[in-house]
């Protein structure tokens, strides 16, 4: 039986960090369910909590991968999603085990960051262990107050580690989502940690103030992707799909990107119709950019949609004074990873009841979830249950969500996206 805990009153005061401001727009929708098994007997629960810790203790965040570019430890998500999902001991055992080969154990920093320079190493992906050492000392000195630490270095500030969730392909943001679901001291140390050091340019865009509306303005991001995709500003910009179009992009069509970026009205149906607007824009740019009759899943783009329920996760907890900009970068990291796989096609029709079998219902995607997803690997899982939750979330949409996931649970074979992928979605050069 899974425990859980009000997460709301973890972090917050009643009538405290402006949330009564009507200055400050806020995304009401409610708290998800947050585990609390620290001291739990049961077996499933002592080894995921034993296999978090060993994992924070011997494995670095990032690692070098294909061509050098960092590649990032997902245990603790593979884990908690498994976990809730209904995976029990053994399971979990043998997953940990798999992953364990791959990731390289922590290497020790050039140097130290301390409380007076620590935002000089932003980015700097060689001192993810002194950035780790650092924010250990500060939980020391906060009296083991993981929560305080947390939002202290994420929300405080001028520029706080908020504006940077969306770097490193917007992993830390997943993370910190992992943190709060699991109520994890260990993934929340991990999500600081890999915040600061994924740090990158995007950060900019993020801490920008917002325009006001213009002609152009649109509570509907289905229709500014689809003037994206007709918008021959962007052809021959990309050559194929994939990571390395990130900072080309940016140099070449900054502006063109930004104007994109404003376009979407945060004001007009209120923050939680945009998020539900979103929910809908990832689900279908992950089930249905392929081309017809060939069932193709992008990479990146399945982190669009696990990125979203990361903010889904967080929203609740923080003050209303971060809403908004919450929302609006993962408006931005969409556009962005649209934009990196050559903004494919997305078809609605491809999820219509008439070509997805929904009659063995959610039962189905768990078990597939399970059965198959643990002999897969992580952001296969990670996707199945972002669309169950969100499910939940918008009970009126639950048949929209339970076609995705049913699809995607059934044709998912491997992943595309990649520069060296052989097979590609219906994209747009």
């Amino acid at each position: 039986m899974l425990q859980f805990k009000s997460f709301h009153r973890l972090f917050t005061s009643p009538g405290n960090d402006d949330d009564n401001d009507s200055r400050y727009p806020r995304c009401a929708i409610p708290s998800v369910d947050i585990l609390q098994i620290d001291d739990s007997p049961v077996k499933r629960d002592r080894a995921l909590t034993h296999l978090l810790r060993l994992n924070h203790l011997a494995h670095s965040m990032l690692y070098k991968g294909y061509k050098g570019f960092p590649f990032h430890n997902h245990i603790v998500h593979l884990l908690g999603t498994a976990y809730l999902f209904g995976a029990d001991e053994k399971q979990l055992h043998d997953l940990y085990e798999r992953e364990d080969k791959d990731i390289d154990p922590w290497k020790d920093s050039p140097g130290e960051v301390t409380g007076g320079d620590w935002r000089r190493y932003l980015g700097d992906e060689n001192y993810q262990r002194a950035f780790l050492d650092f924010f250990e000392d500060e939980l020391v000195r906060e009296g083991y107050d993981w929560k305080k630490v947390l939002m202290g270095y994420m929300l405080v500030g001028e520029s706080p580690l908020l504006n940077s969730l969306i770097c490193g392909f917007a992993h830390p943001l997943i993370h910190f989502g992992y943190a709060i679901e699991l109520n994890s001291r260990e993934a929340a140390m991990e999500a600081l940690t890999l915040t600061a050091a994924s740090h990158d340019f995007l950060h900019t865009y993020v801490s920008m103030e917002i325009p006001p509306p213009t002609n152009n303005s649109t509570s509907d991001p289905l229709a500014i992707l689809a003037r994206i995709r007709e918008d021959p500003r962007f052809d021959g910009v990309c050559d194929k799909p994939g990571a390395h179009n990130q900072t080309a992009l940016f140099k070449i069509r900054e502006n063109v990107i930004l104007e994109y970026y404003n376009q979407l009205d945060l004001v007009e149906k209120g923050l939680e119709s945009i998020l539900q607007s979103l929910a809908t824009t990832t689900v279908l740019m992950l089930t249905t950019t392929h081309k017809p009759y060939d069932p193709q899943f992008d990479f990146f783009l399945c982190h669009a949609l696990t990125a979203l329920y990361a903010v889904r996760t967080i929203l609740p907890i923080i003050p209303a004074k971060h809403h908004t900009r919450l929302i609006r970068s993962q408006w931005l990291w969409i556009i962005y990873v649209y934009l990196t796989q050559m903004r494919p096609s997305l078809k609605p029709e491809l999820i219509s009841s008439g070509k997805v079998d929904i009659t063995r219902g959610w039962e189905h995607v768990n078990n597939r979830a399970l059965e198959r997803g643990l002999m897969l690997e992580v952001h296969y899982i990670k996707a199945l249950r972002s669309m169950r939750e969100f499910s939940k979330l918008y009970q009126e949409d639950e048949q929209f969500y339970l076609l995705a996931a049913t699809k995607f649970a059934v044709e998912f074979q491997e992943w595309v996206g990649f520069e060296y992928a052989k097979d590609t979605l219906d994209i747009k050069s």
